[in-house]
């Protein structure tokens, strides 16, 4: 997973087939009339940067849940060598929660990272389309 926009993987990275034919997307980007072209792949950018964001988000979010997770853990170990009952009670629950909400966001990133993969391969097998017709 690149970590940036659509655009500076471009820049950075790119595609293996677009170094043989950068020199001609160049040229092909200066003609005329080509405006259609630069707000297709713009809008294509900022469909992947906002697929990438949720991405960033959701793993931020990850990460914080296993934080909780691990403080409850803790919480709870300290609450079972007390005895405090009902101390043990109410962080099993928020522990059982906390599990439940890394285990949905995990899904959630699952198919988002699918959908940004998808997305990019039809937008790189667009590019290359438009590259063989121009």
């Amino acid at each position: 997973v690149f970590e940036g926009t659509y655009r500076e993987f471009l820049e950075k990275v790119g595609w293996e087939s677009e170094a043989a034919e950068k020199g001609a997307s160049q040229k092909k980007e200066k003609l005329p009339g080509n405006k259609k072209y630069t707000r297709r792949a713009r809008d294509k950018g900022r469909i992947l940067s906002r697929l990438q964001e949720t991405i960033s988000g959701l793993e931020g979010a990850i990460v914080d849940s296993e934080k909780t997770v691990e403080h409850l853990g803790g919480e709870l170990i300290r609450a079972s060598e007390s005895g405090d009952v009902e101390k043990i009670s109410s962080l099993s629950r928020a522990y059982g929660e906390a599990n439940e909400k890394i285990d949905s966001l995990f899904k959630e990133l699952e198919a988002i990272t699918a959908e940004y993969k998808t997305k990019s391969e039809e937008f790189s097998a667009e590019e290359s389309a438009e590259m063989d017709r121009g």
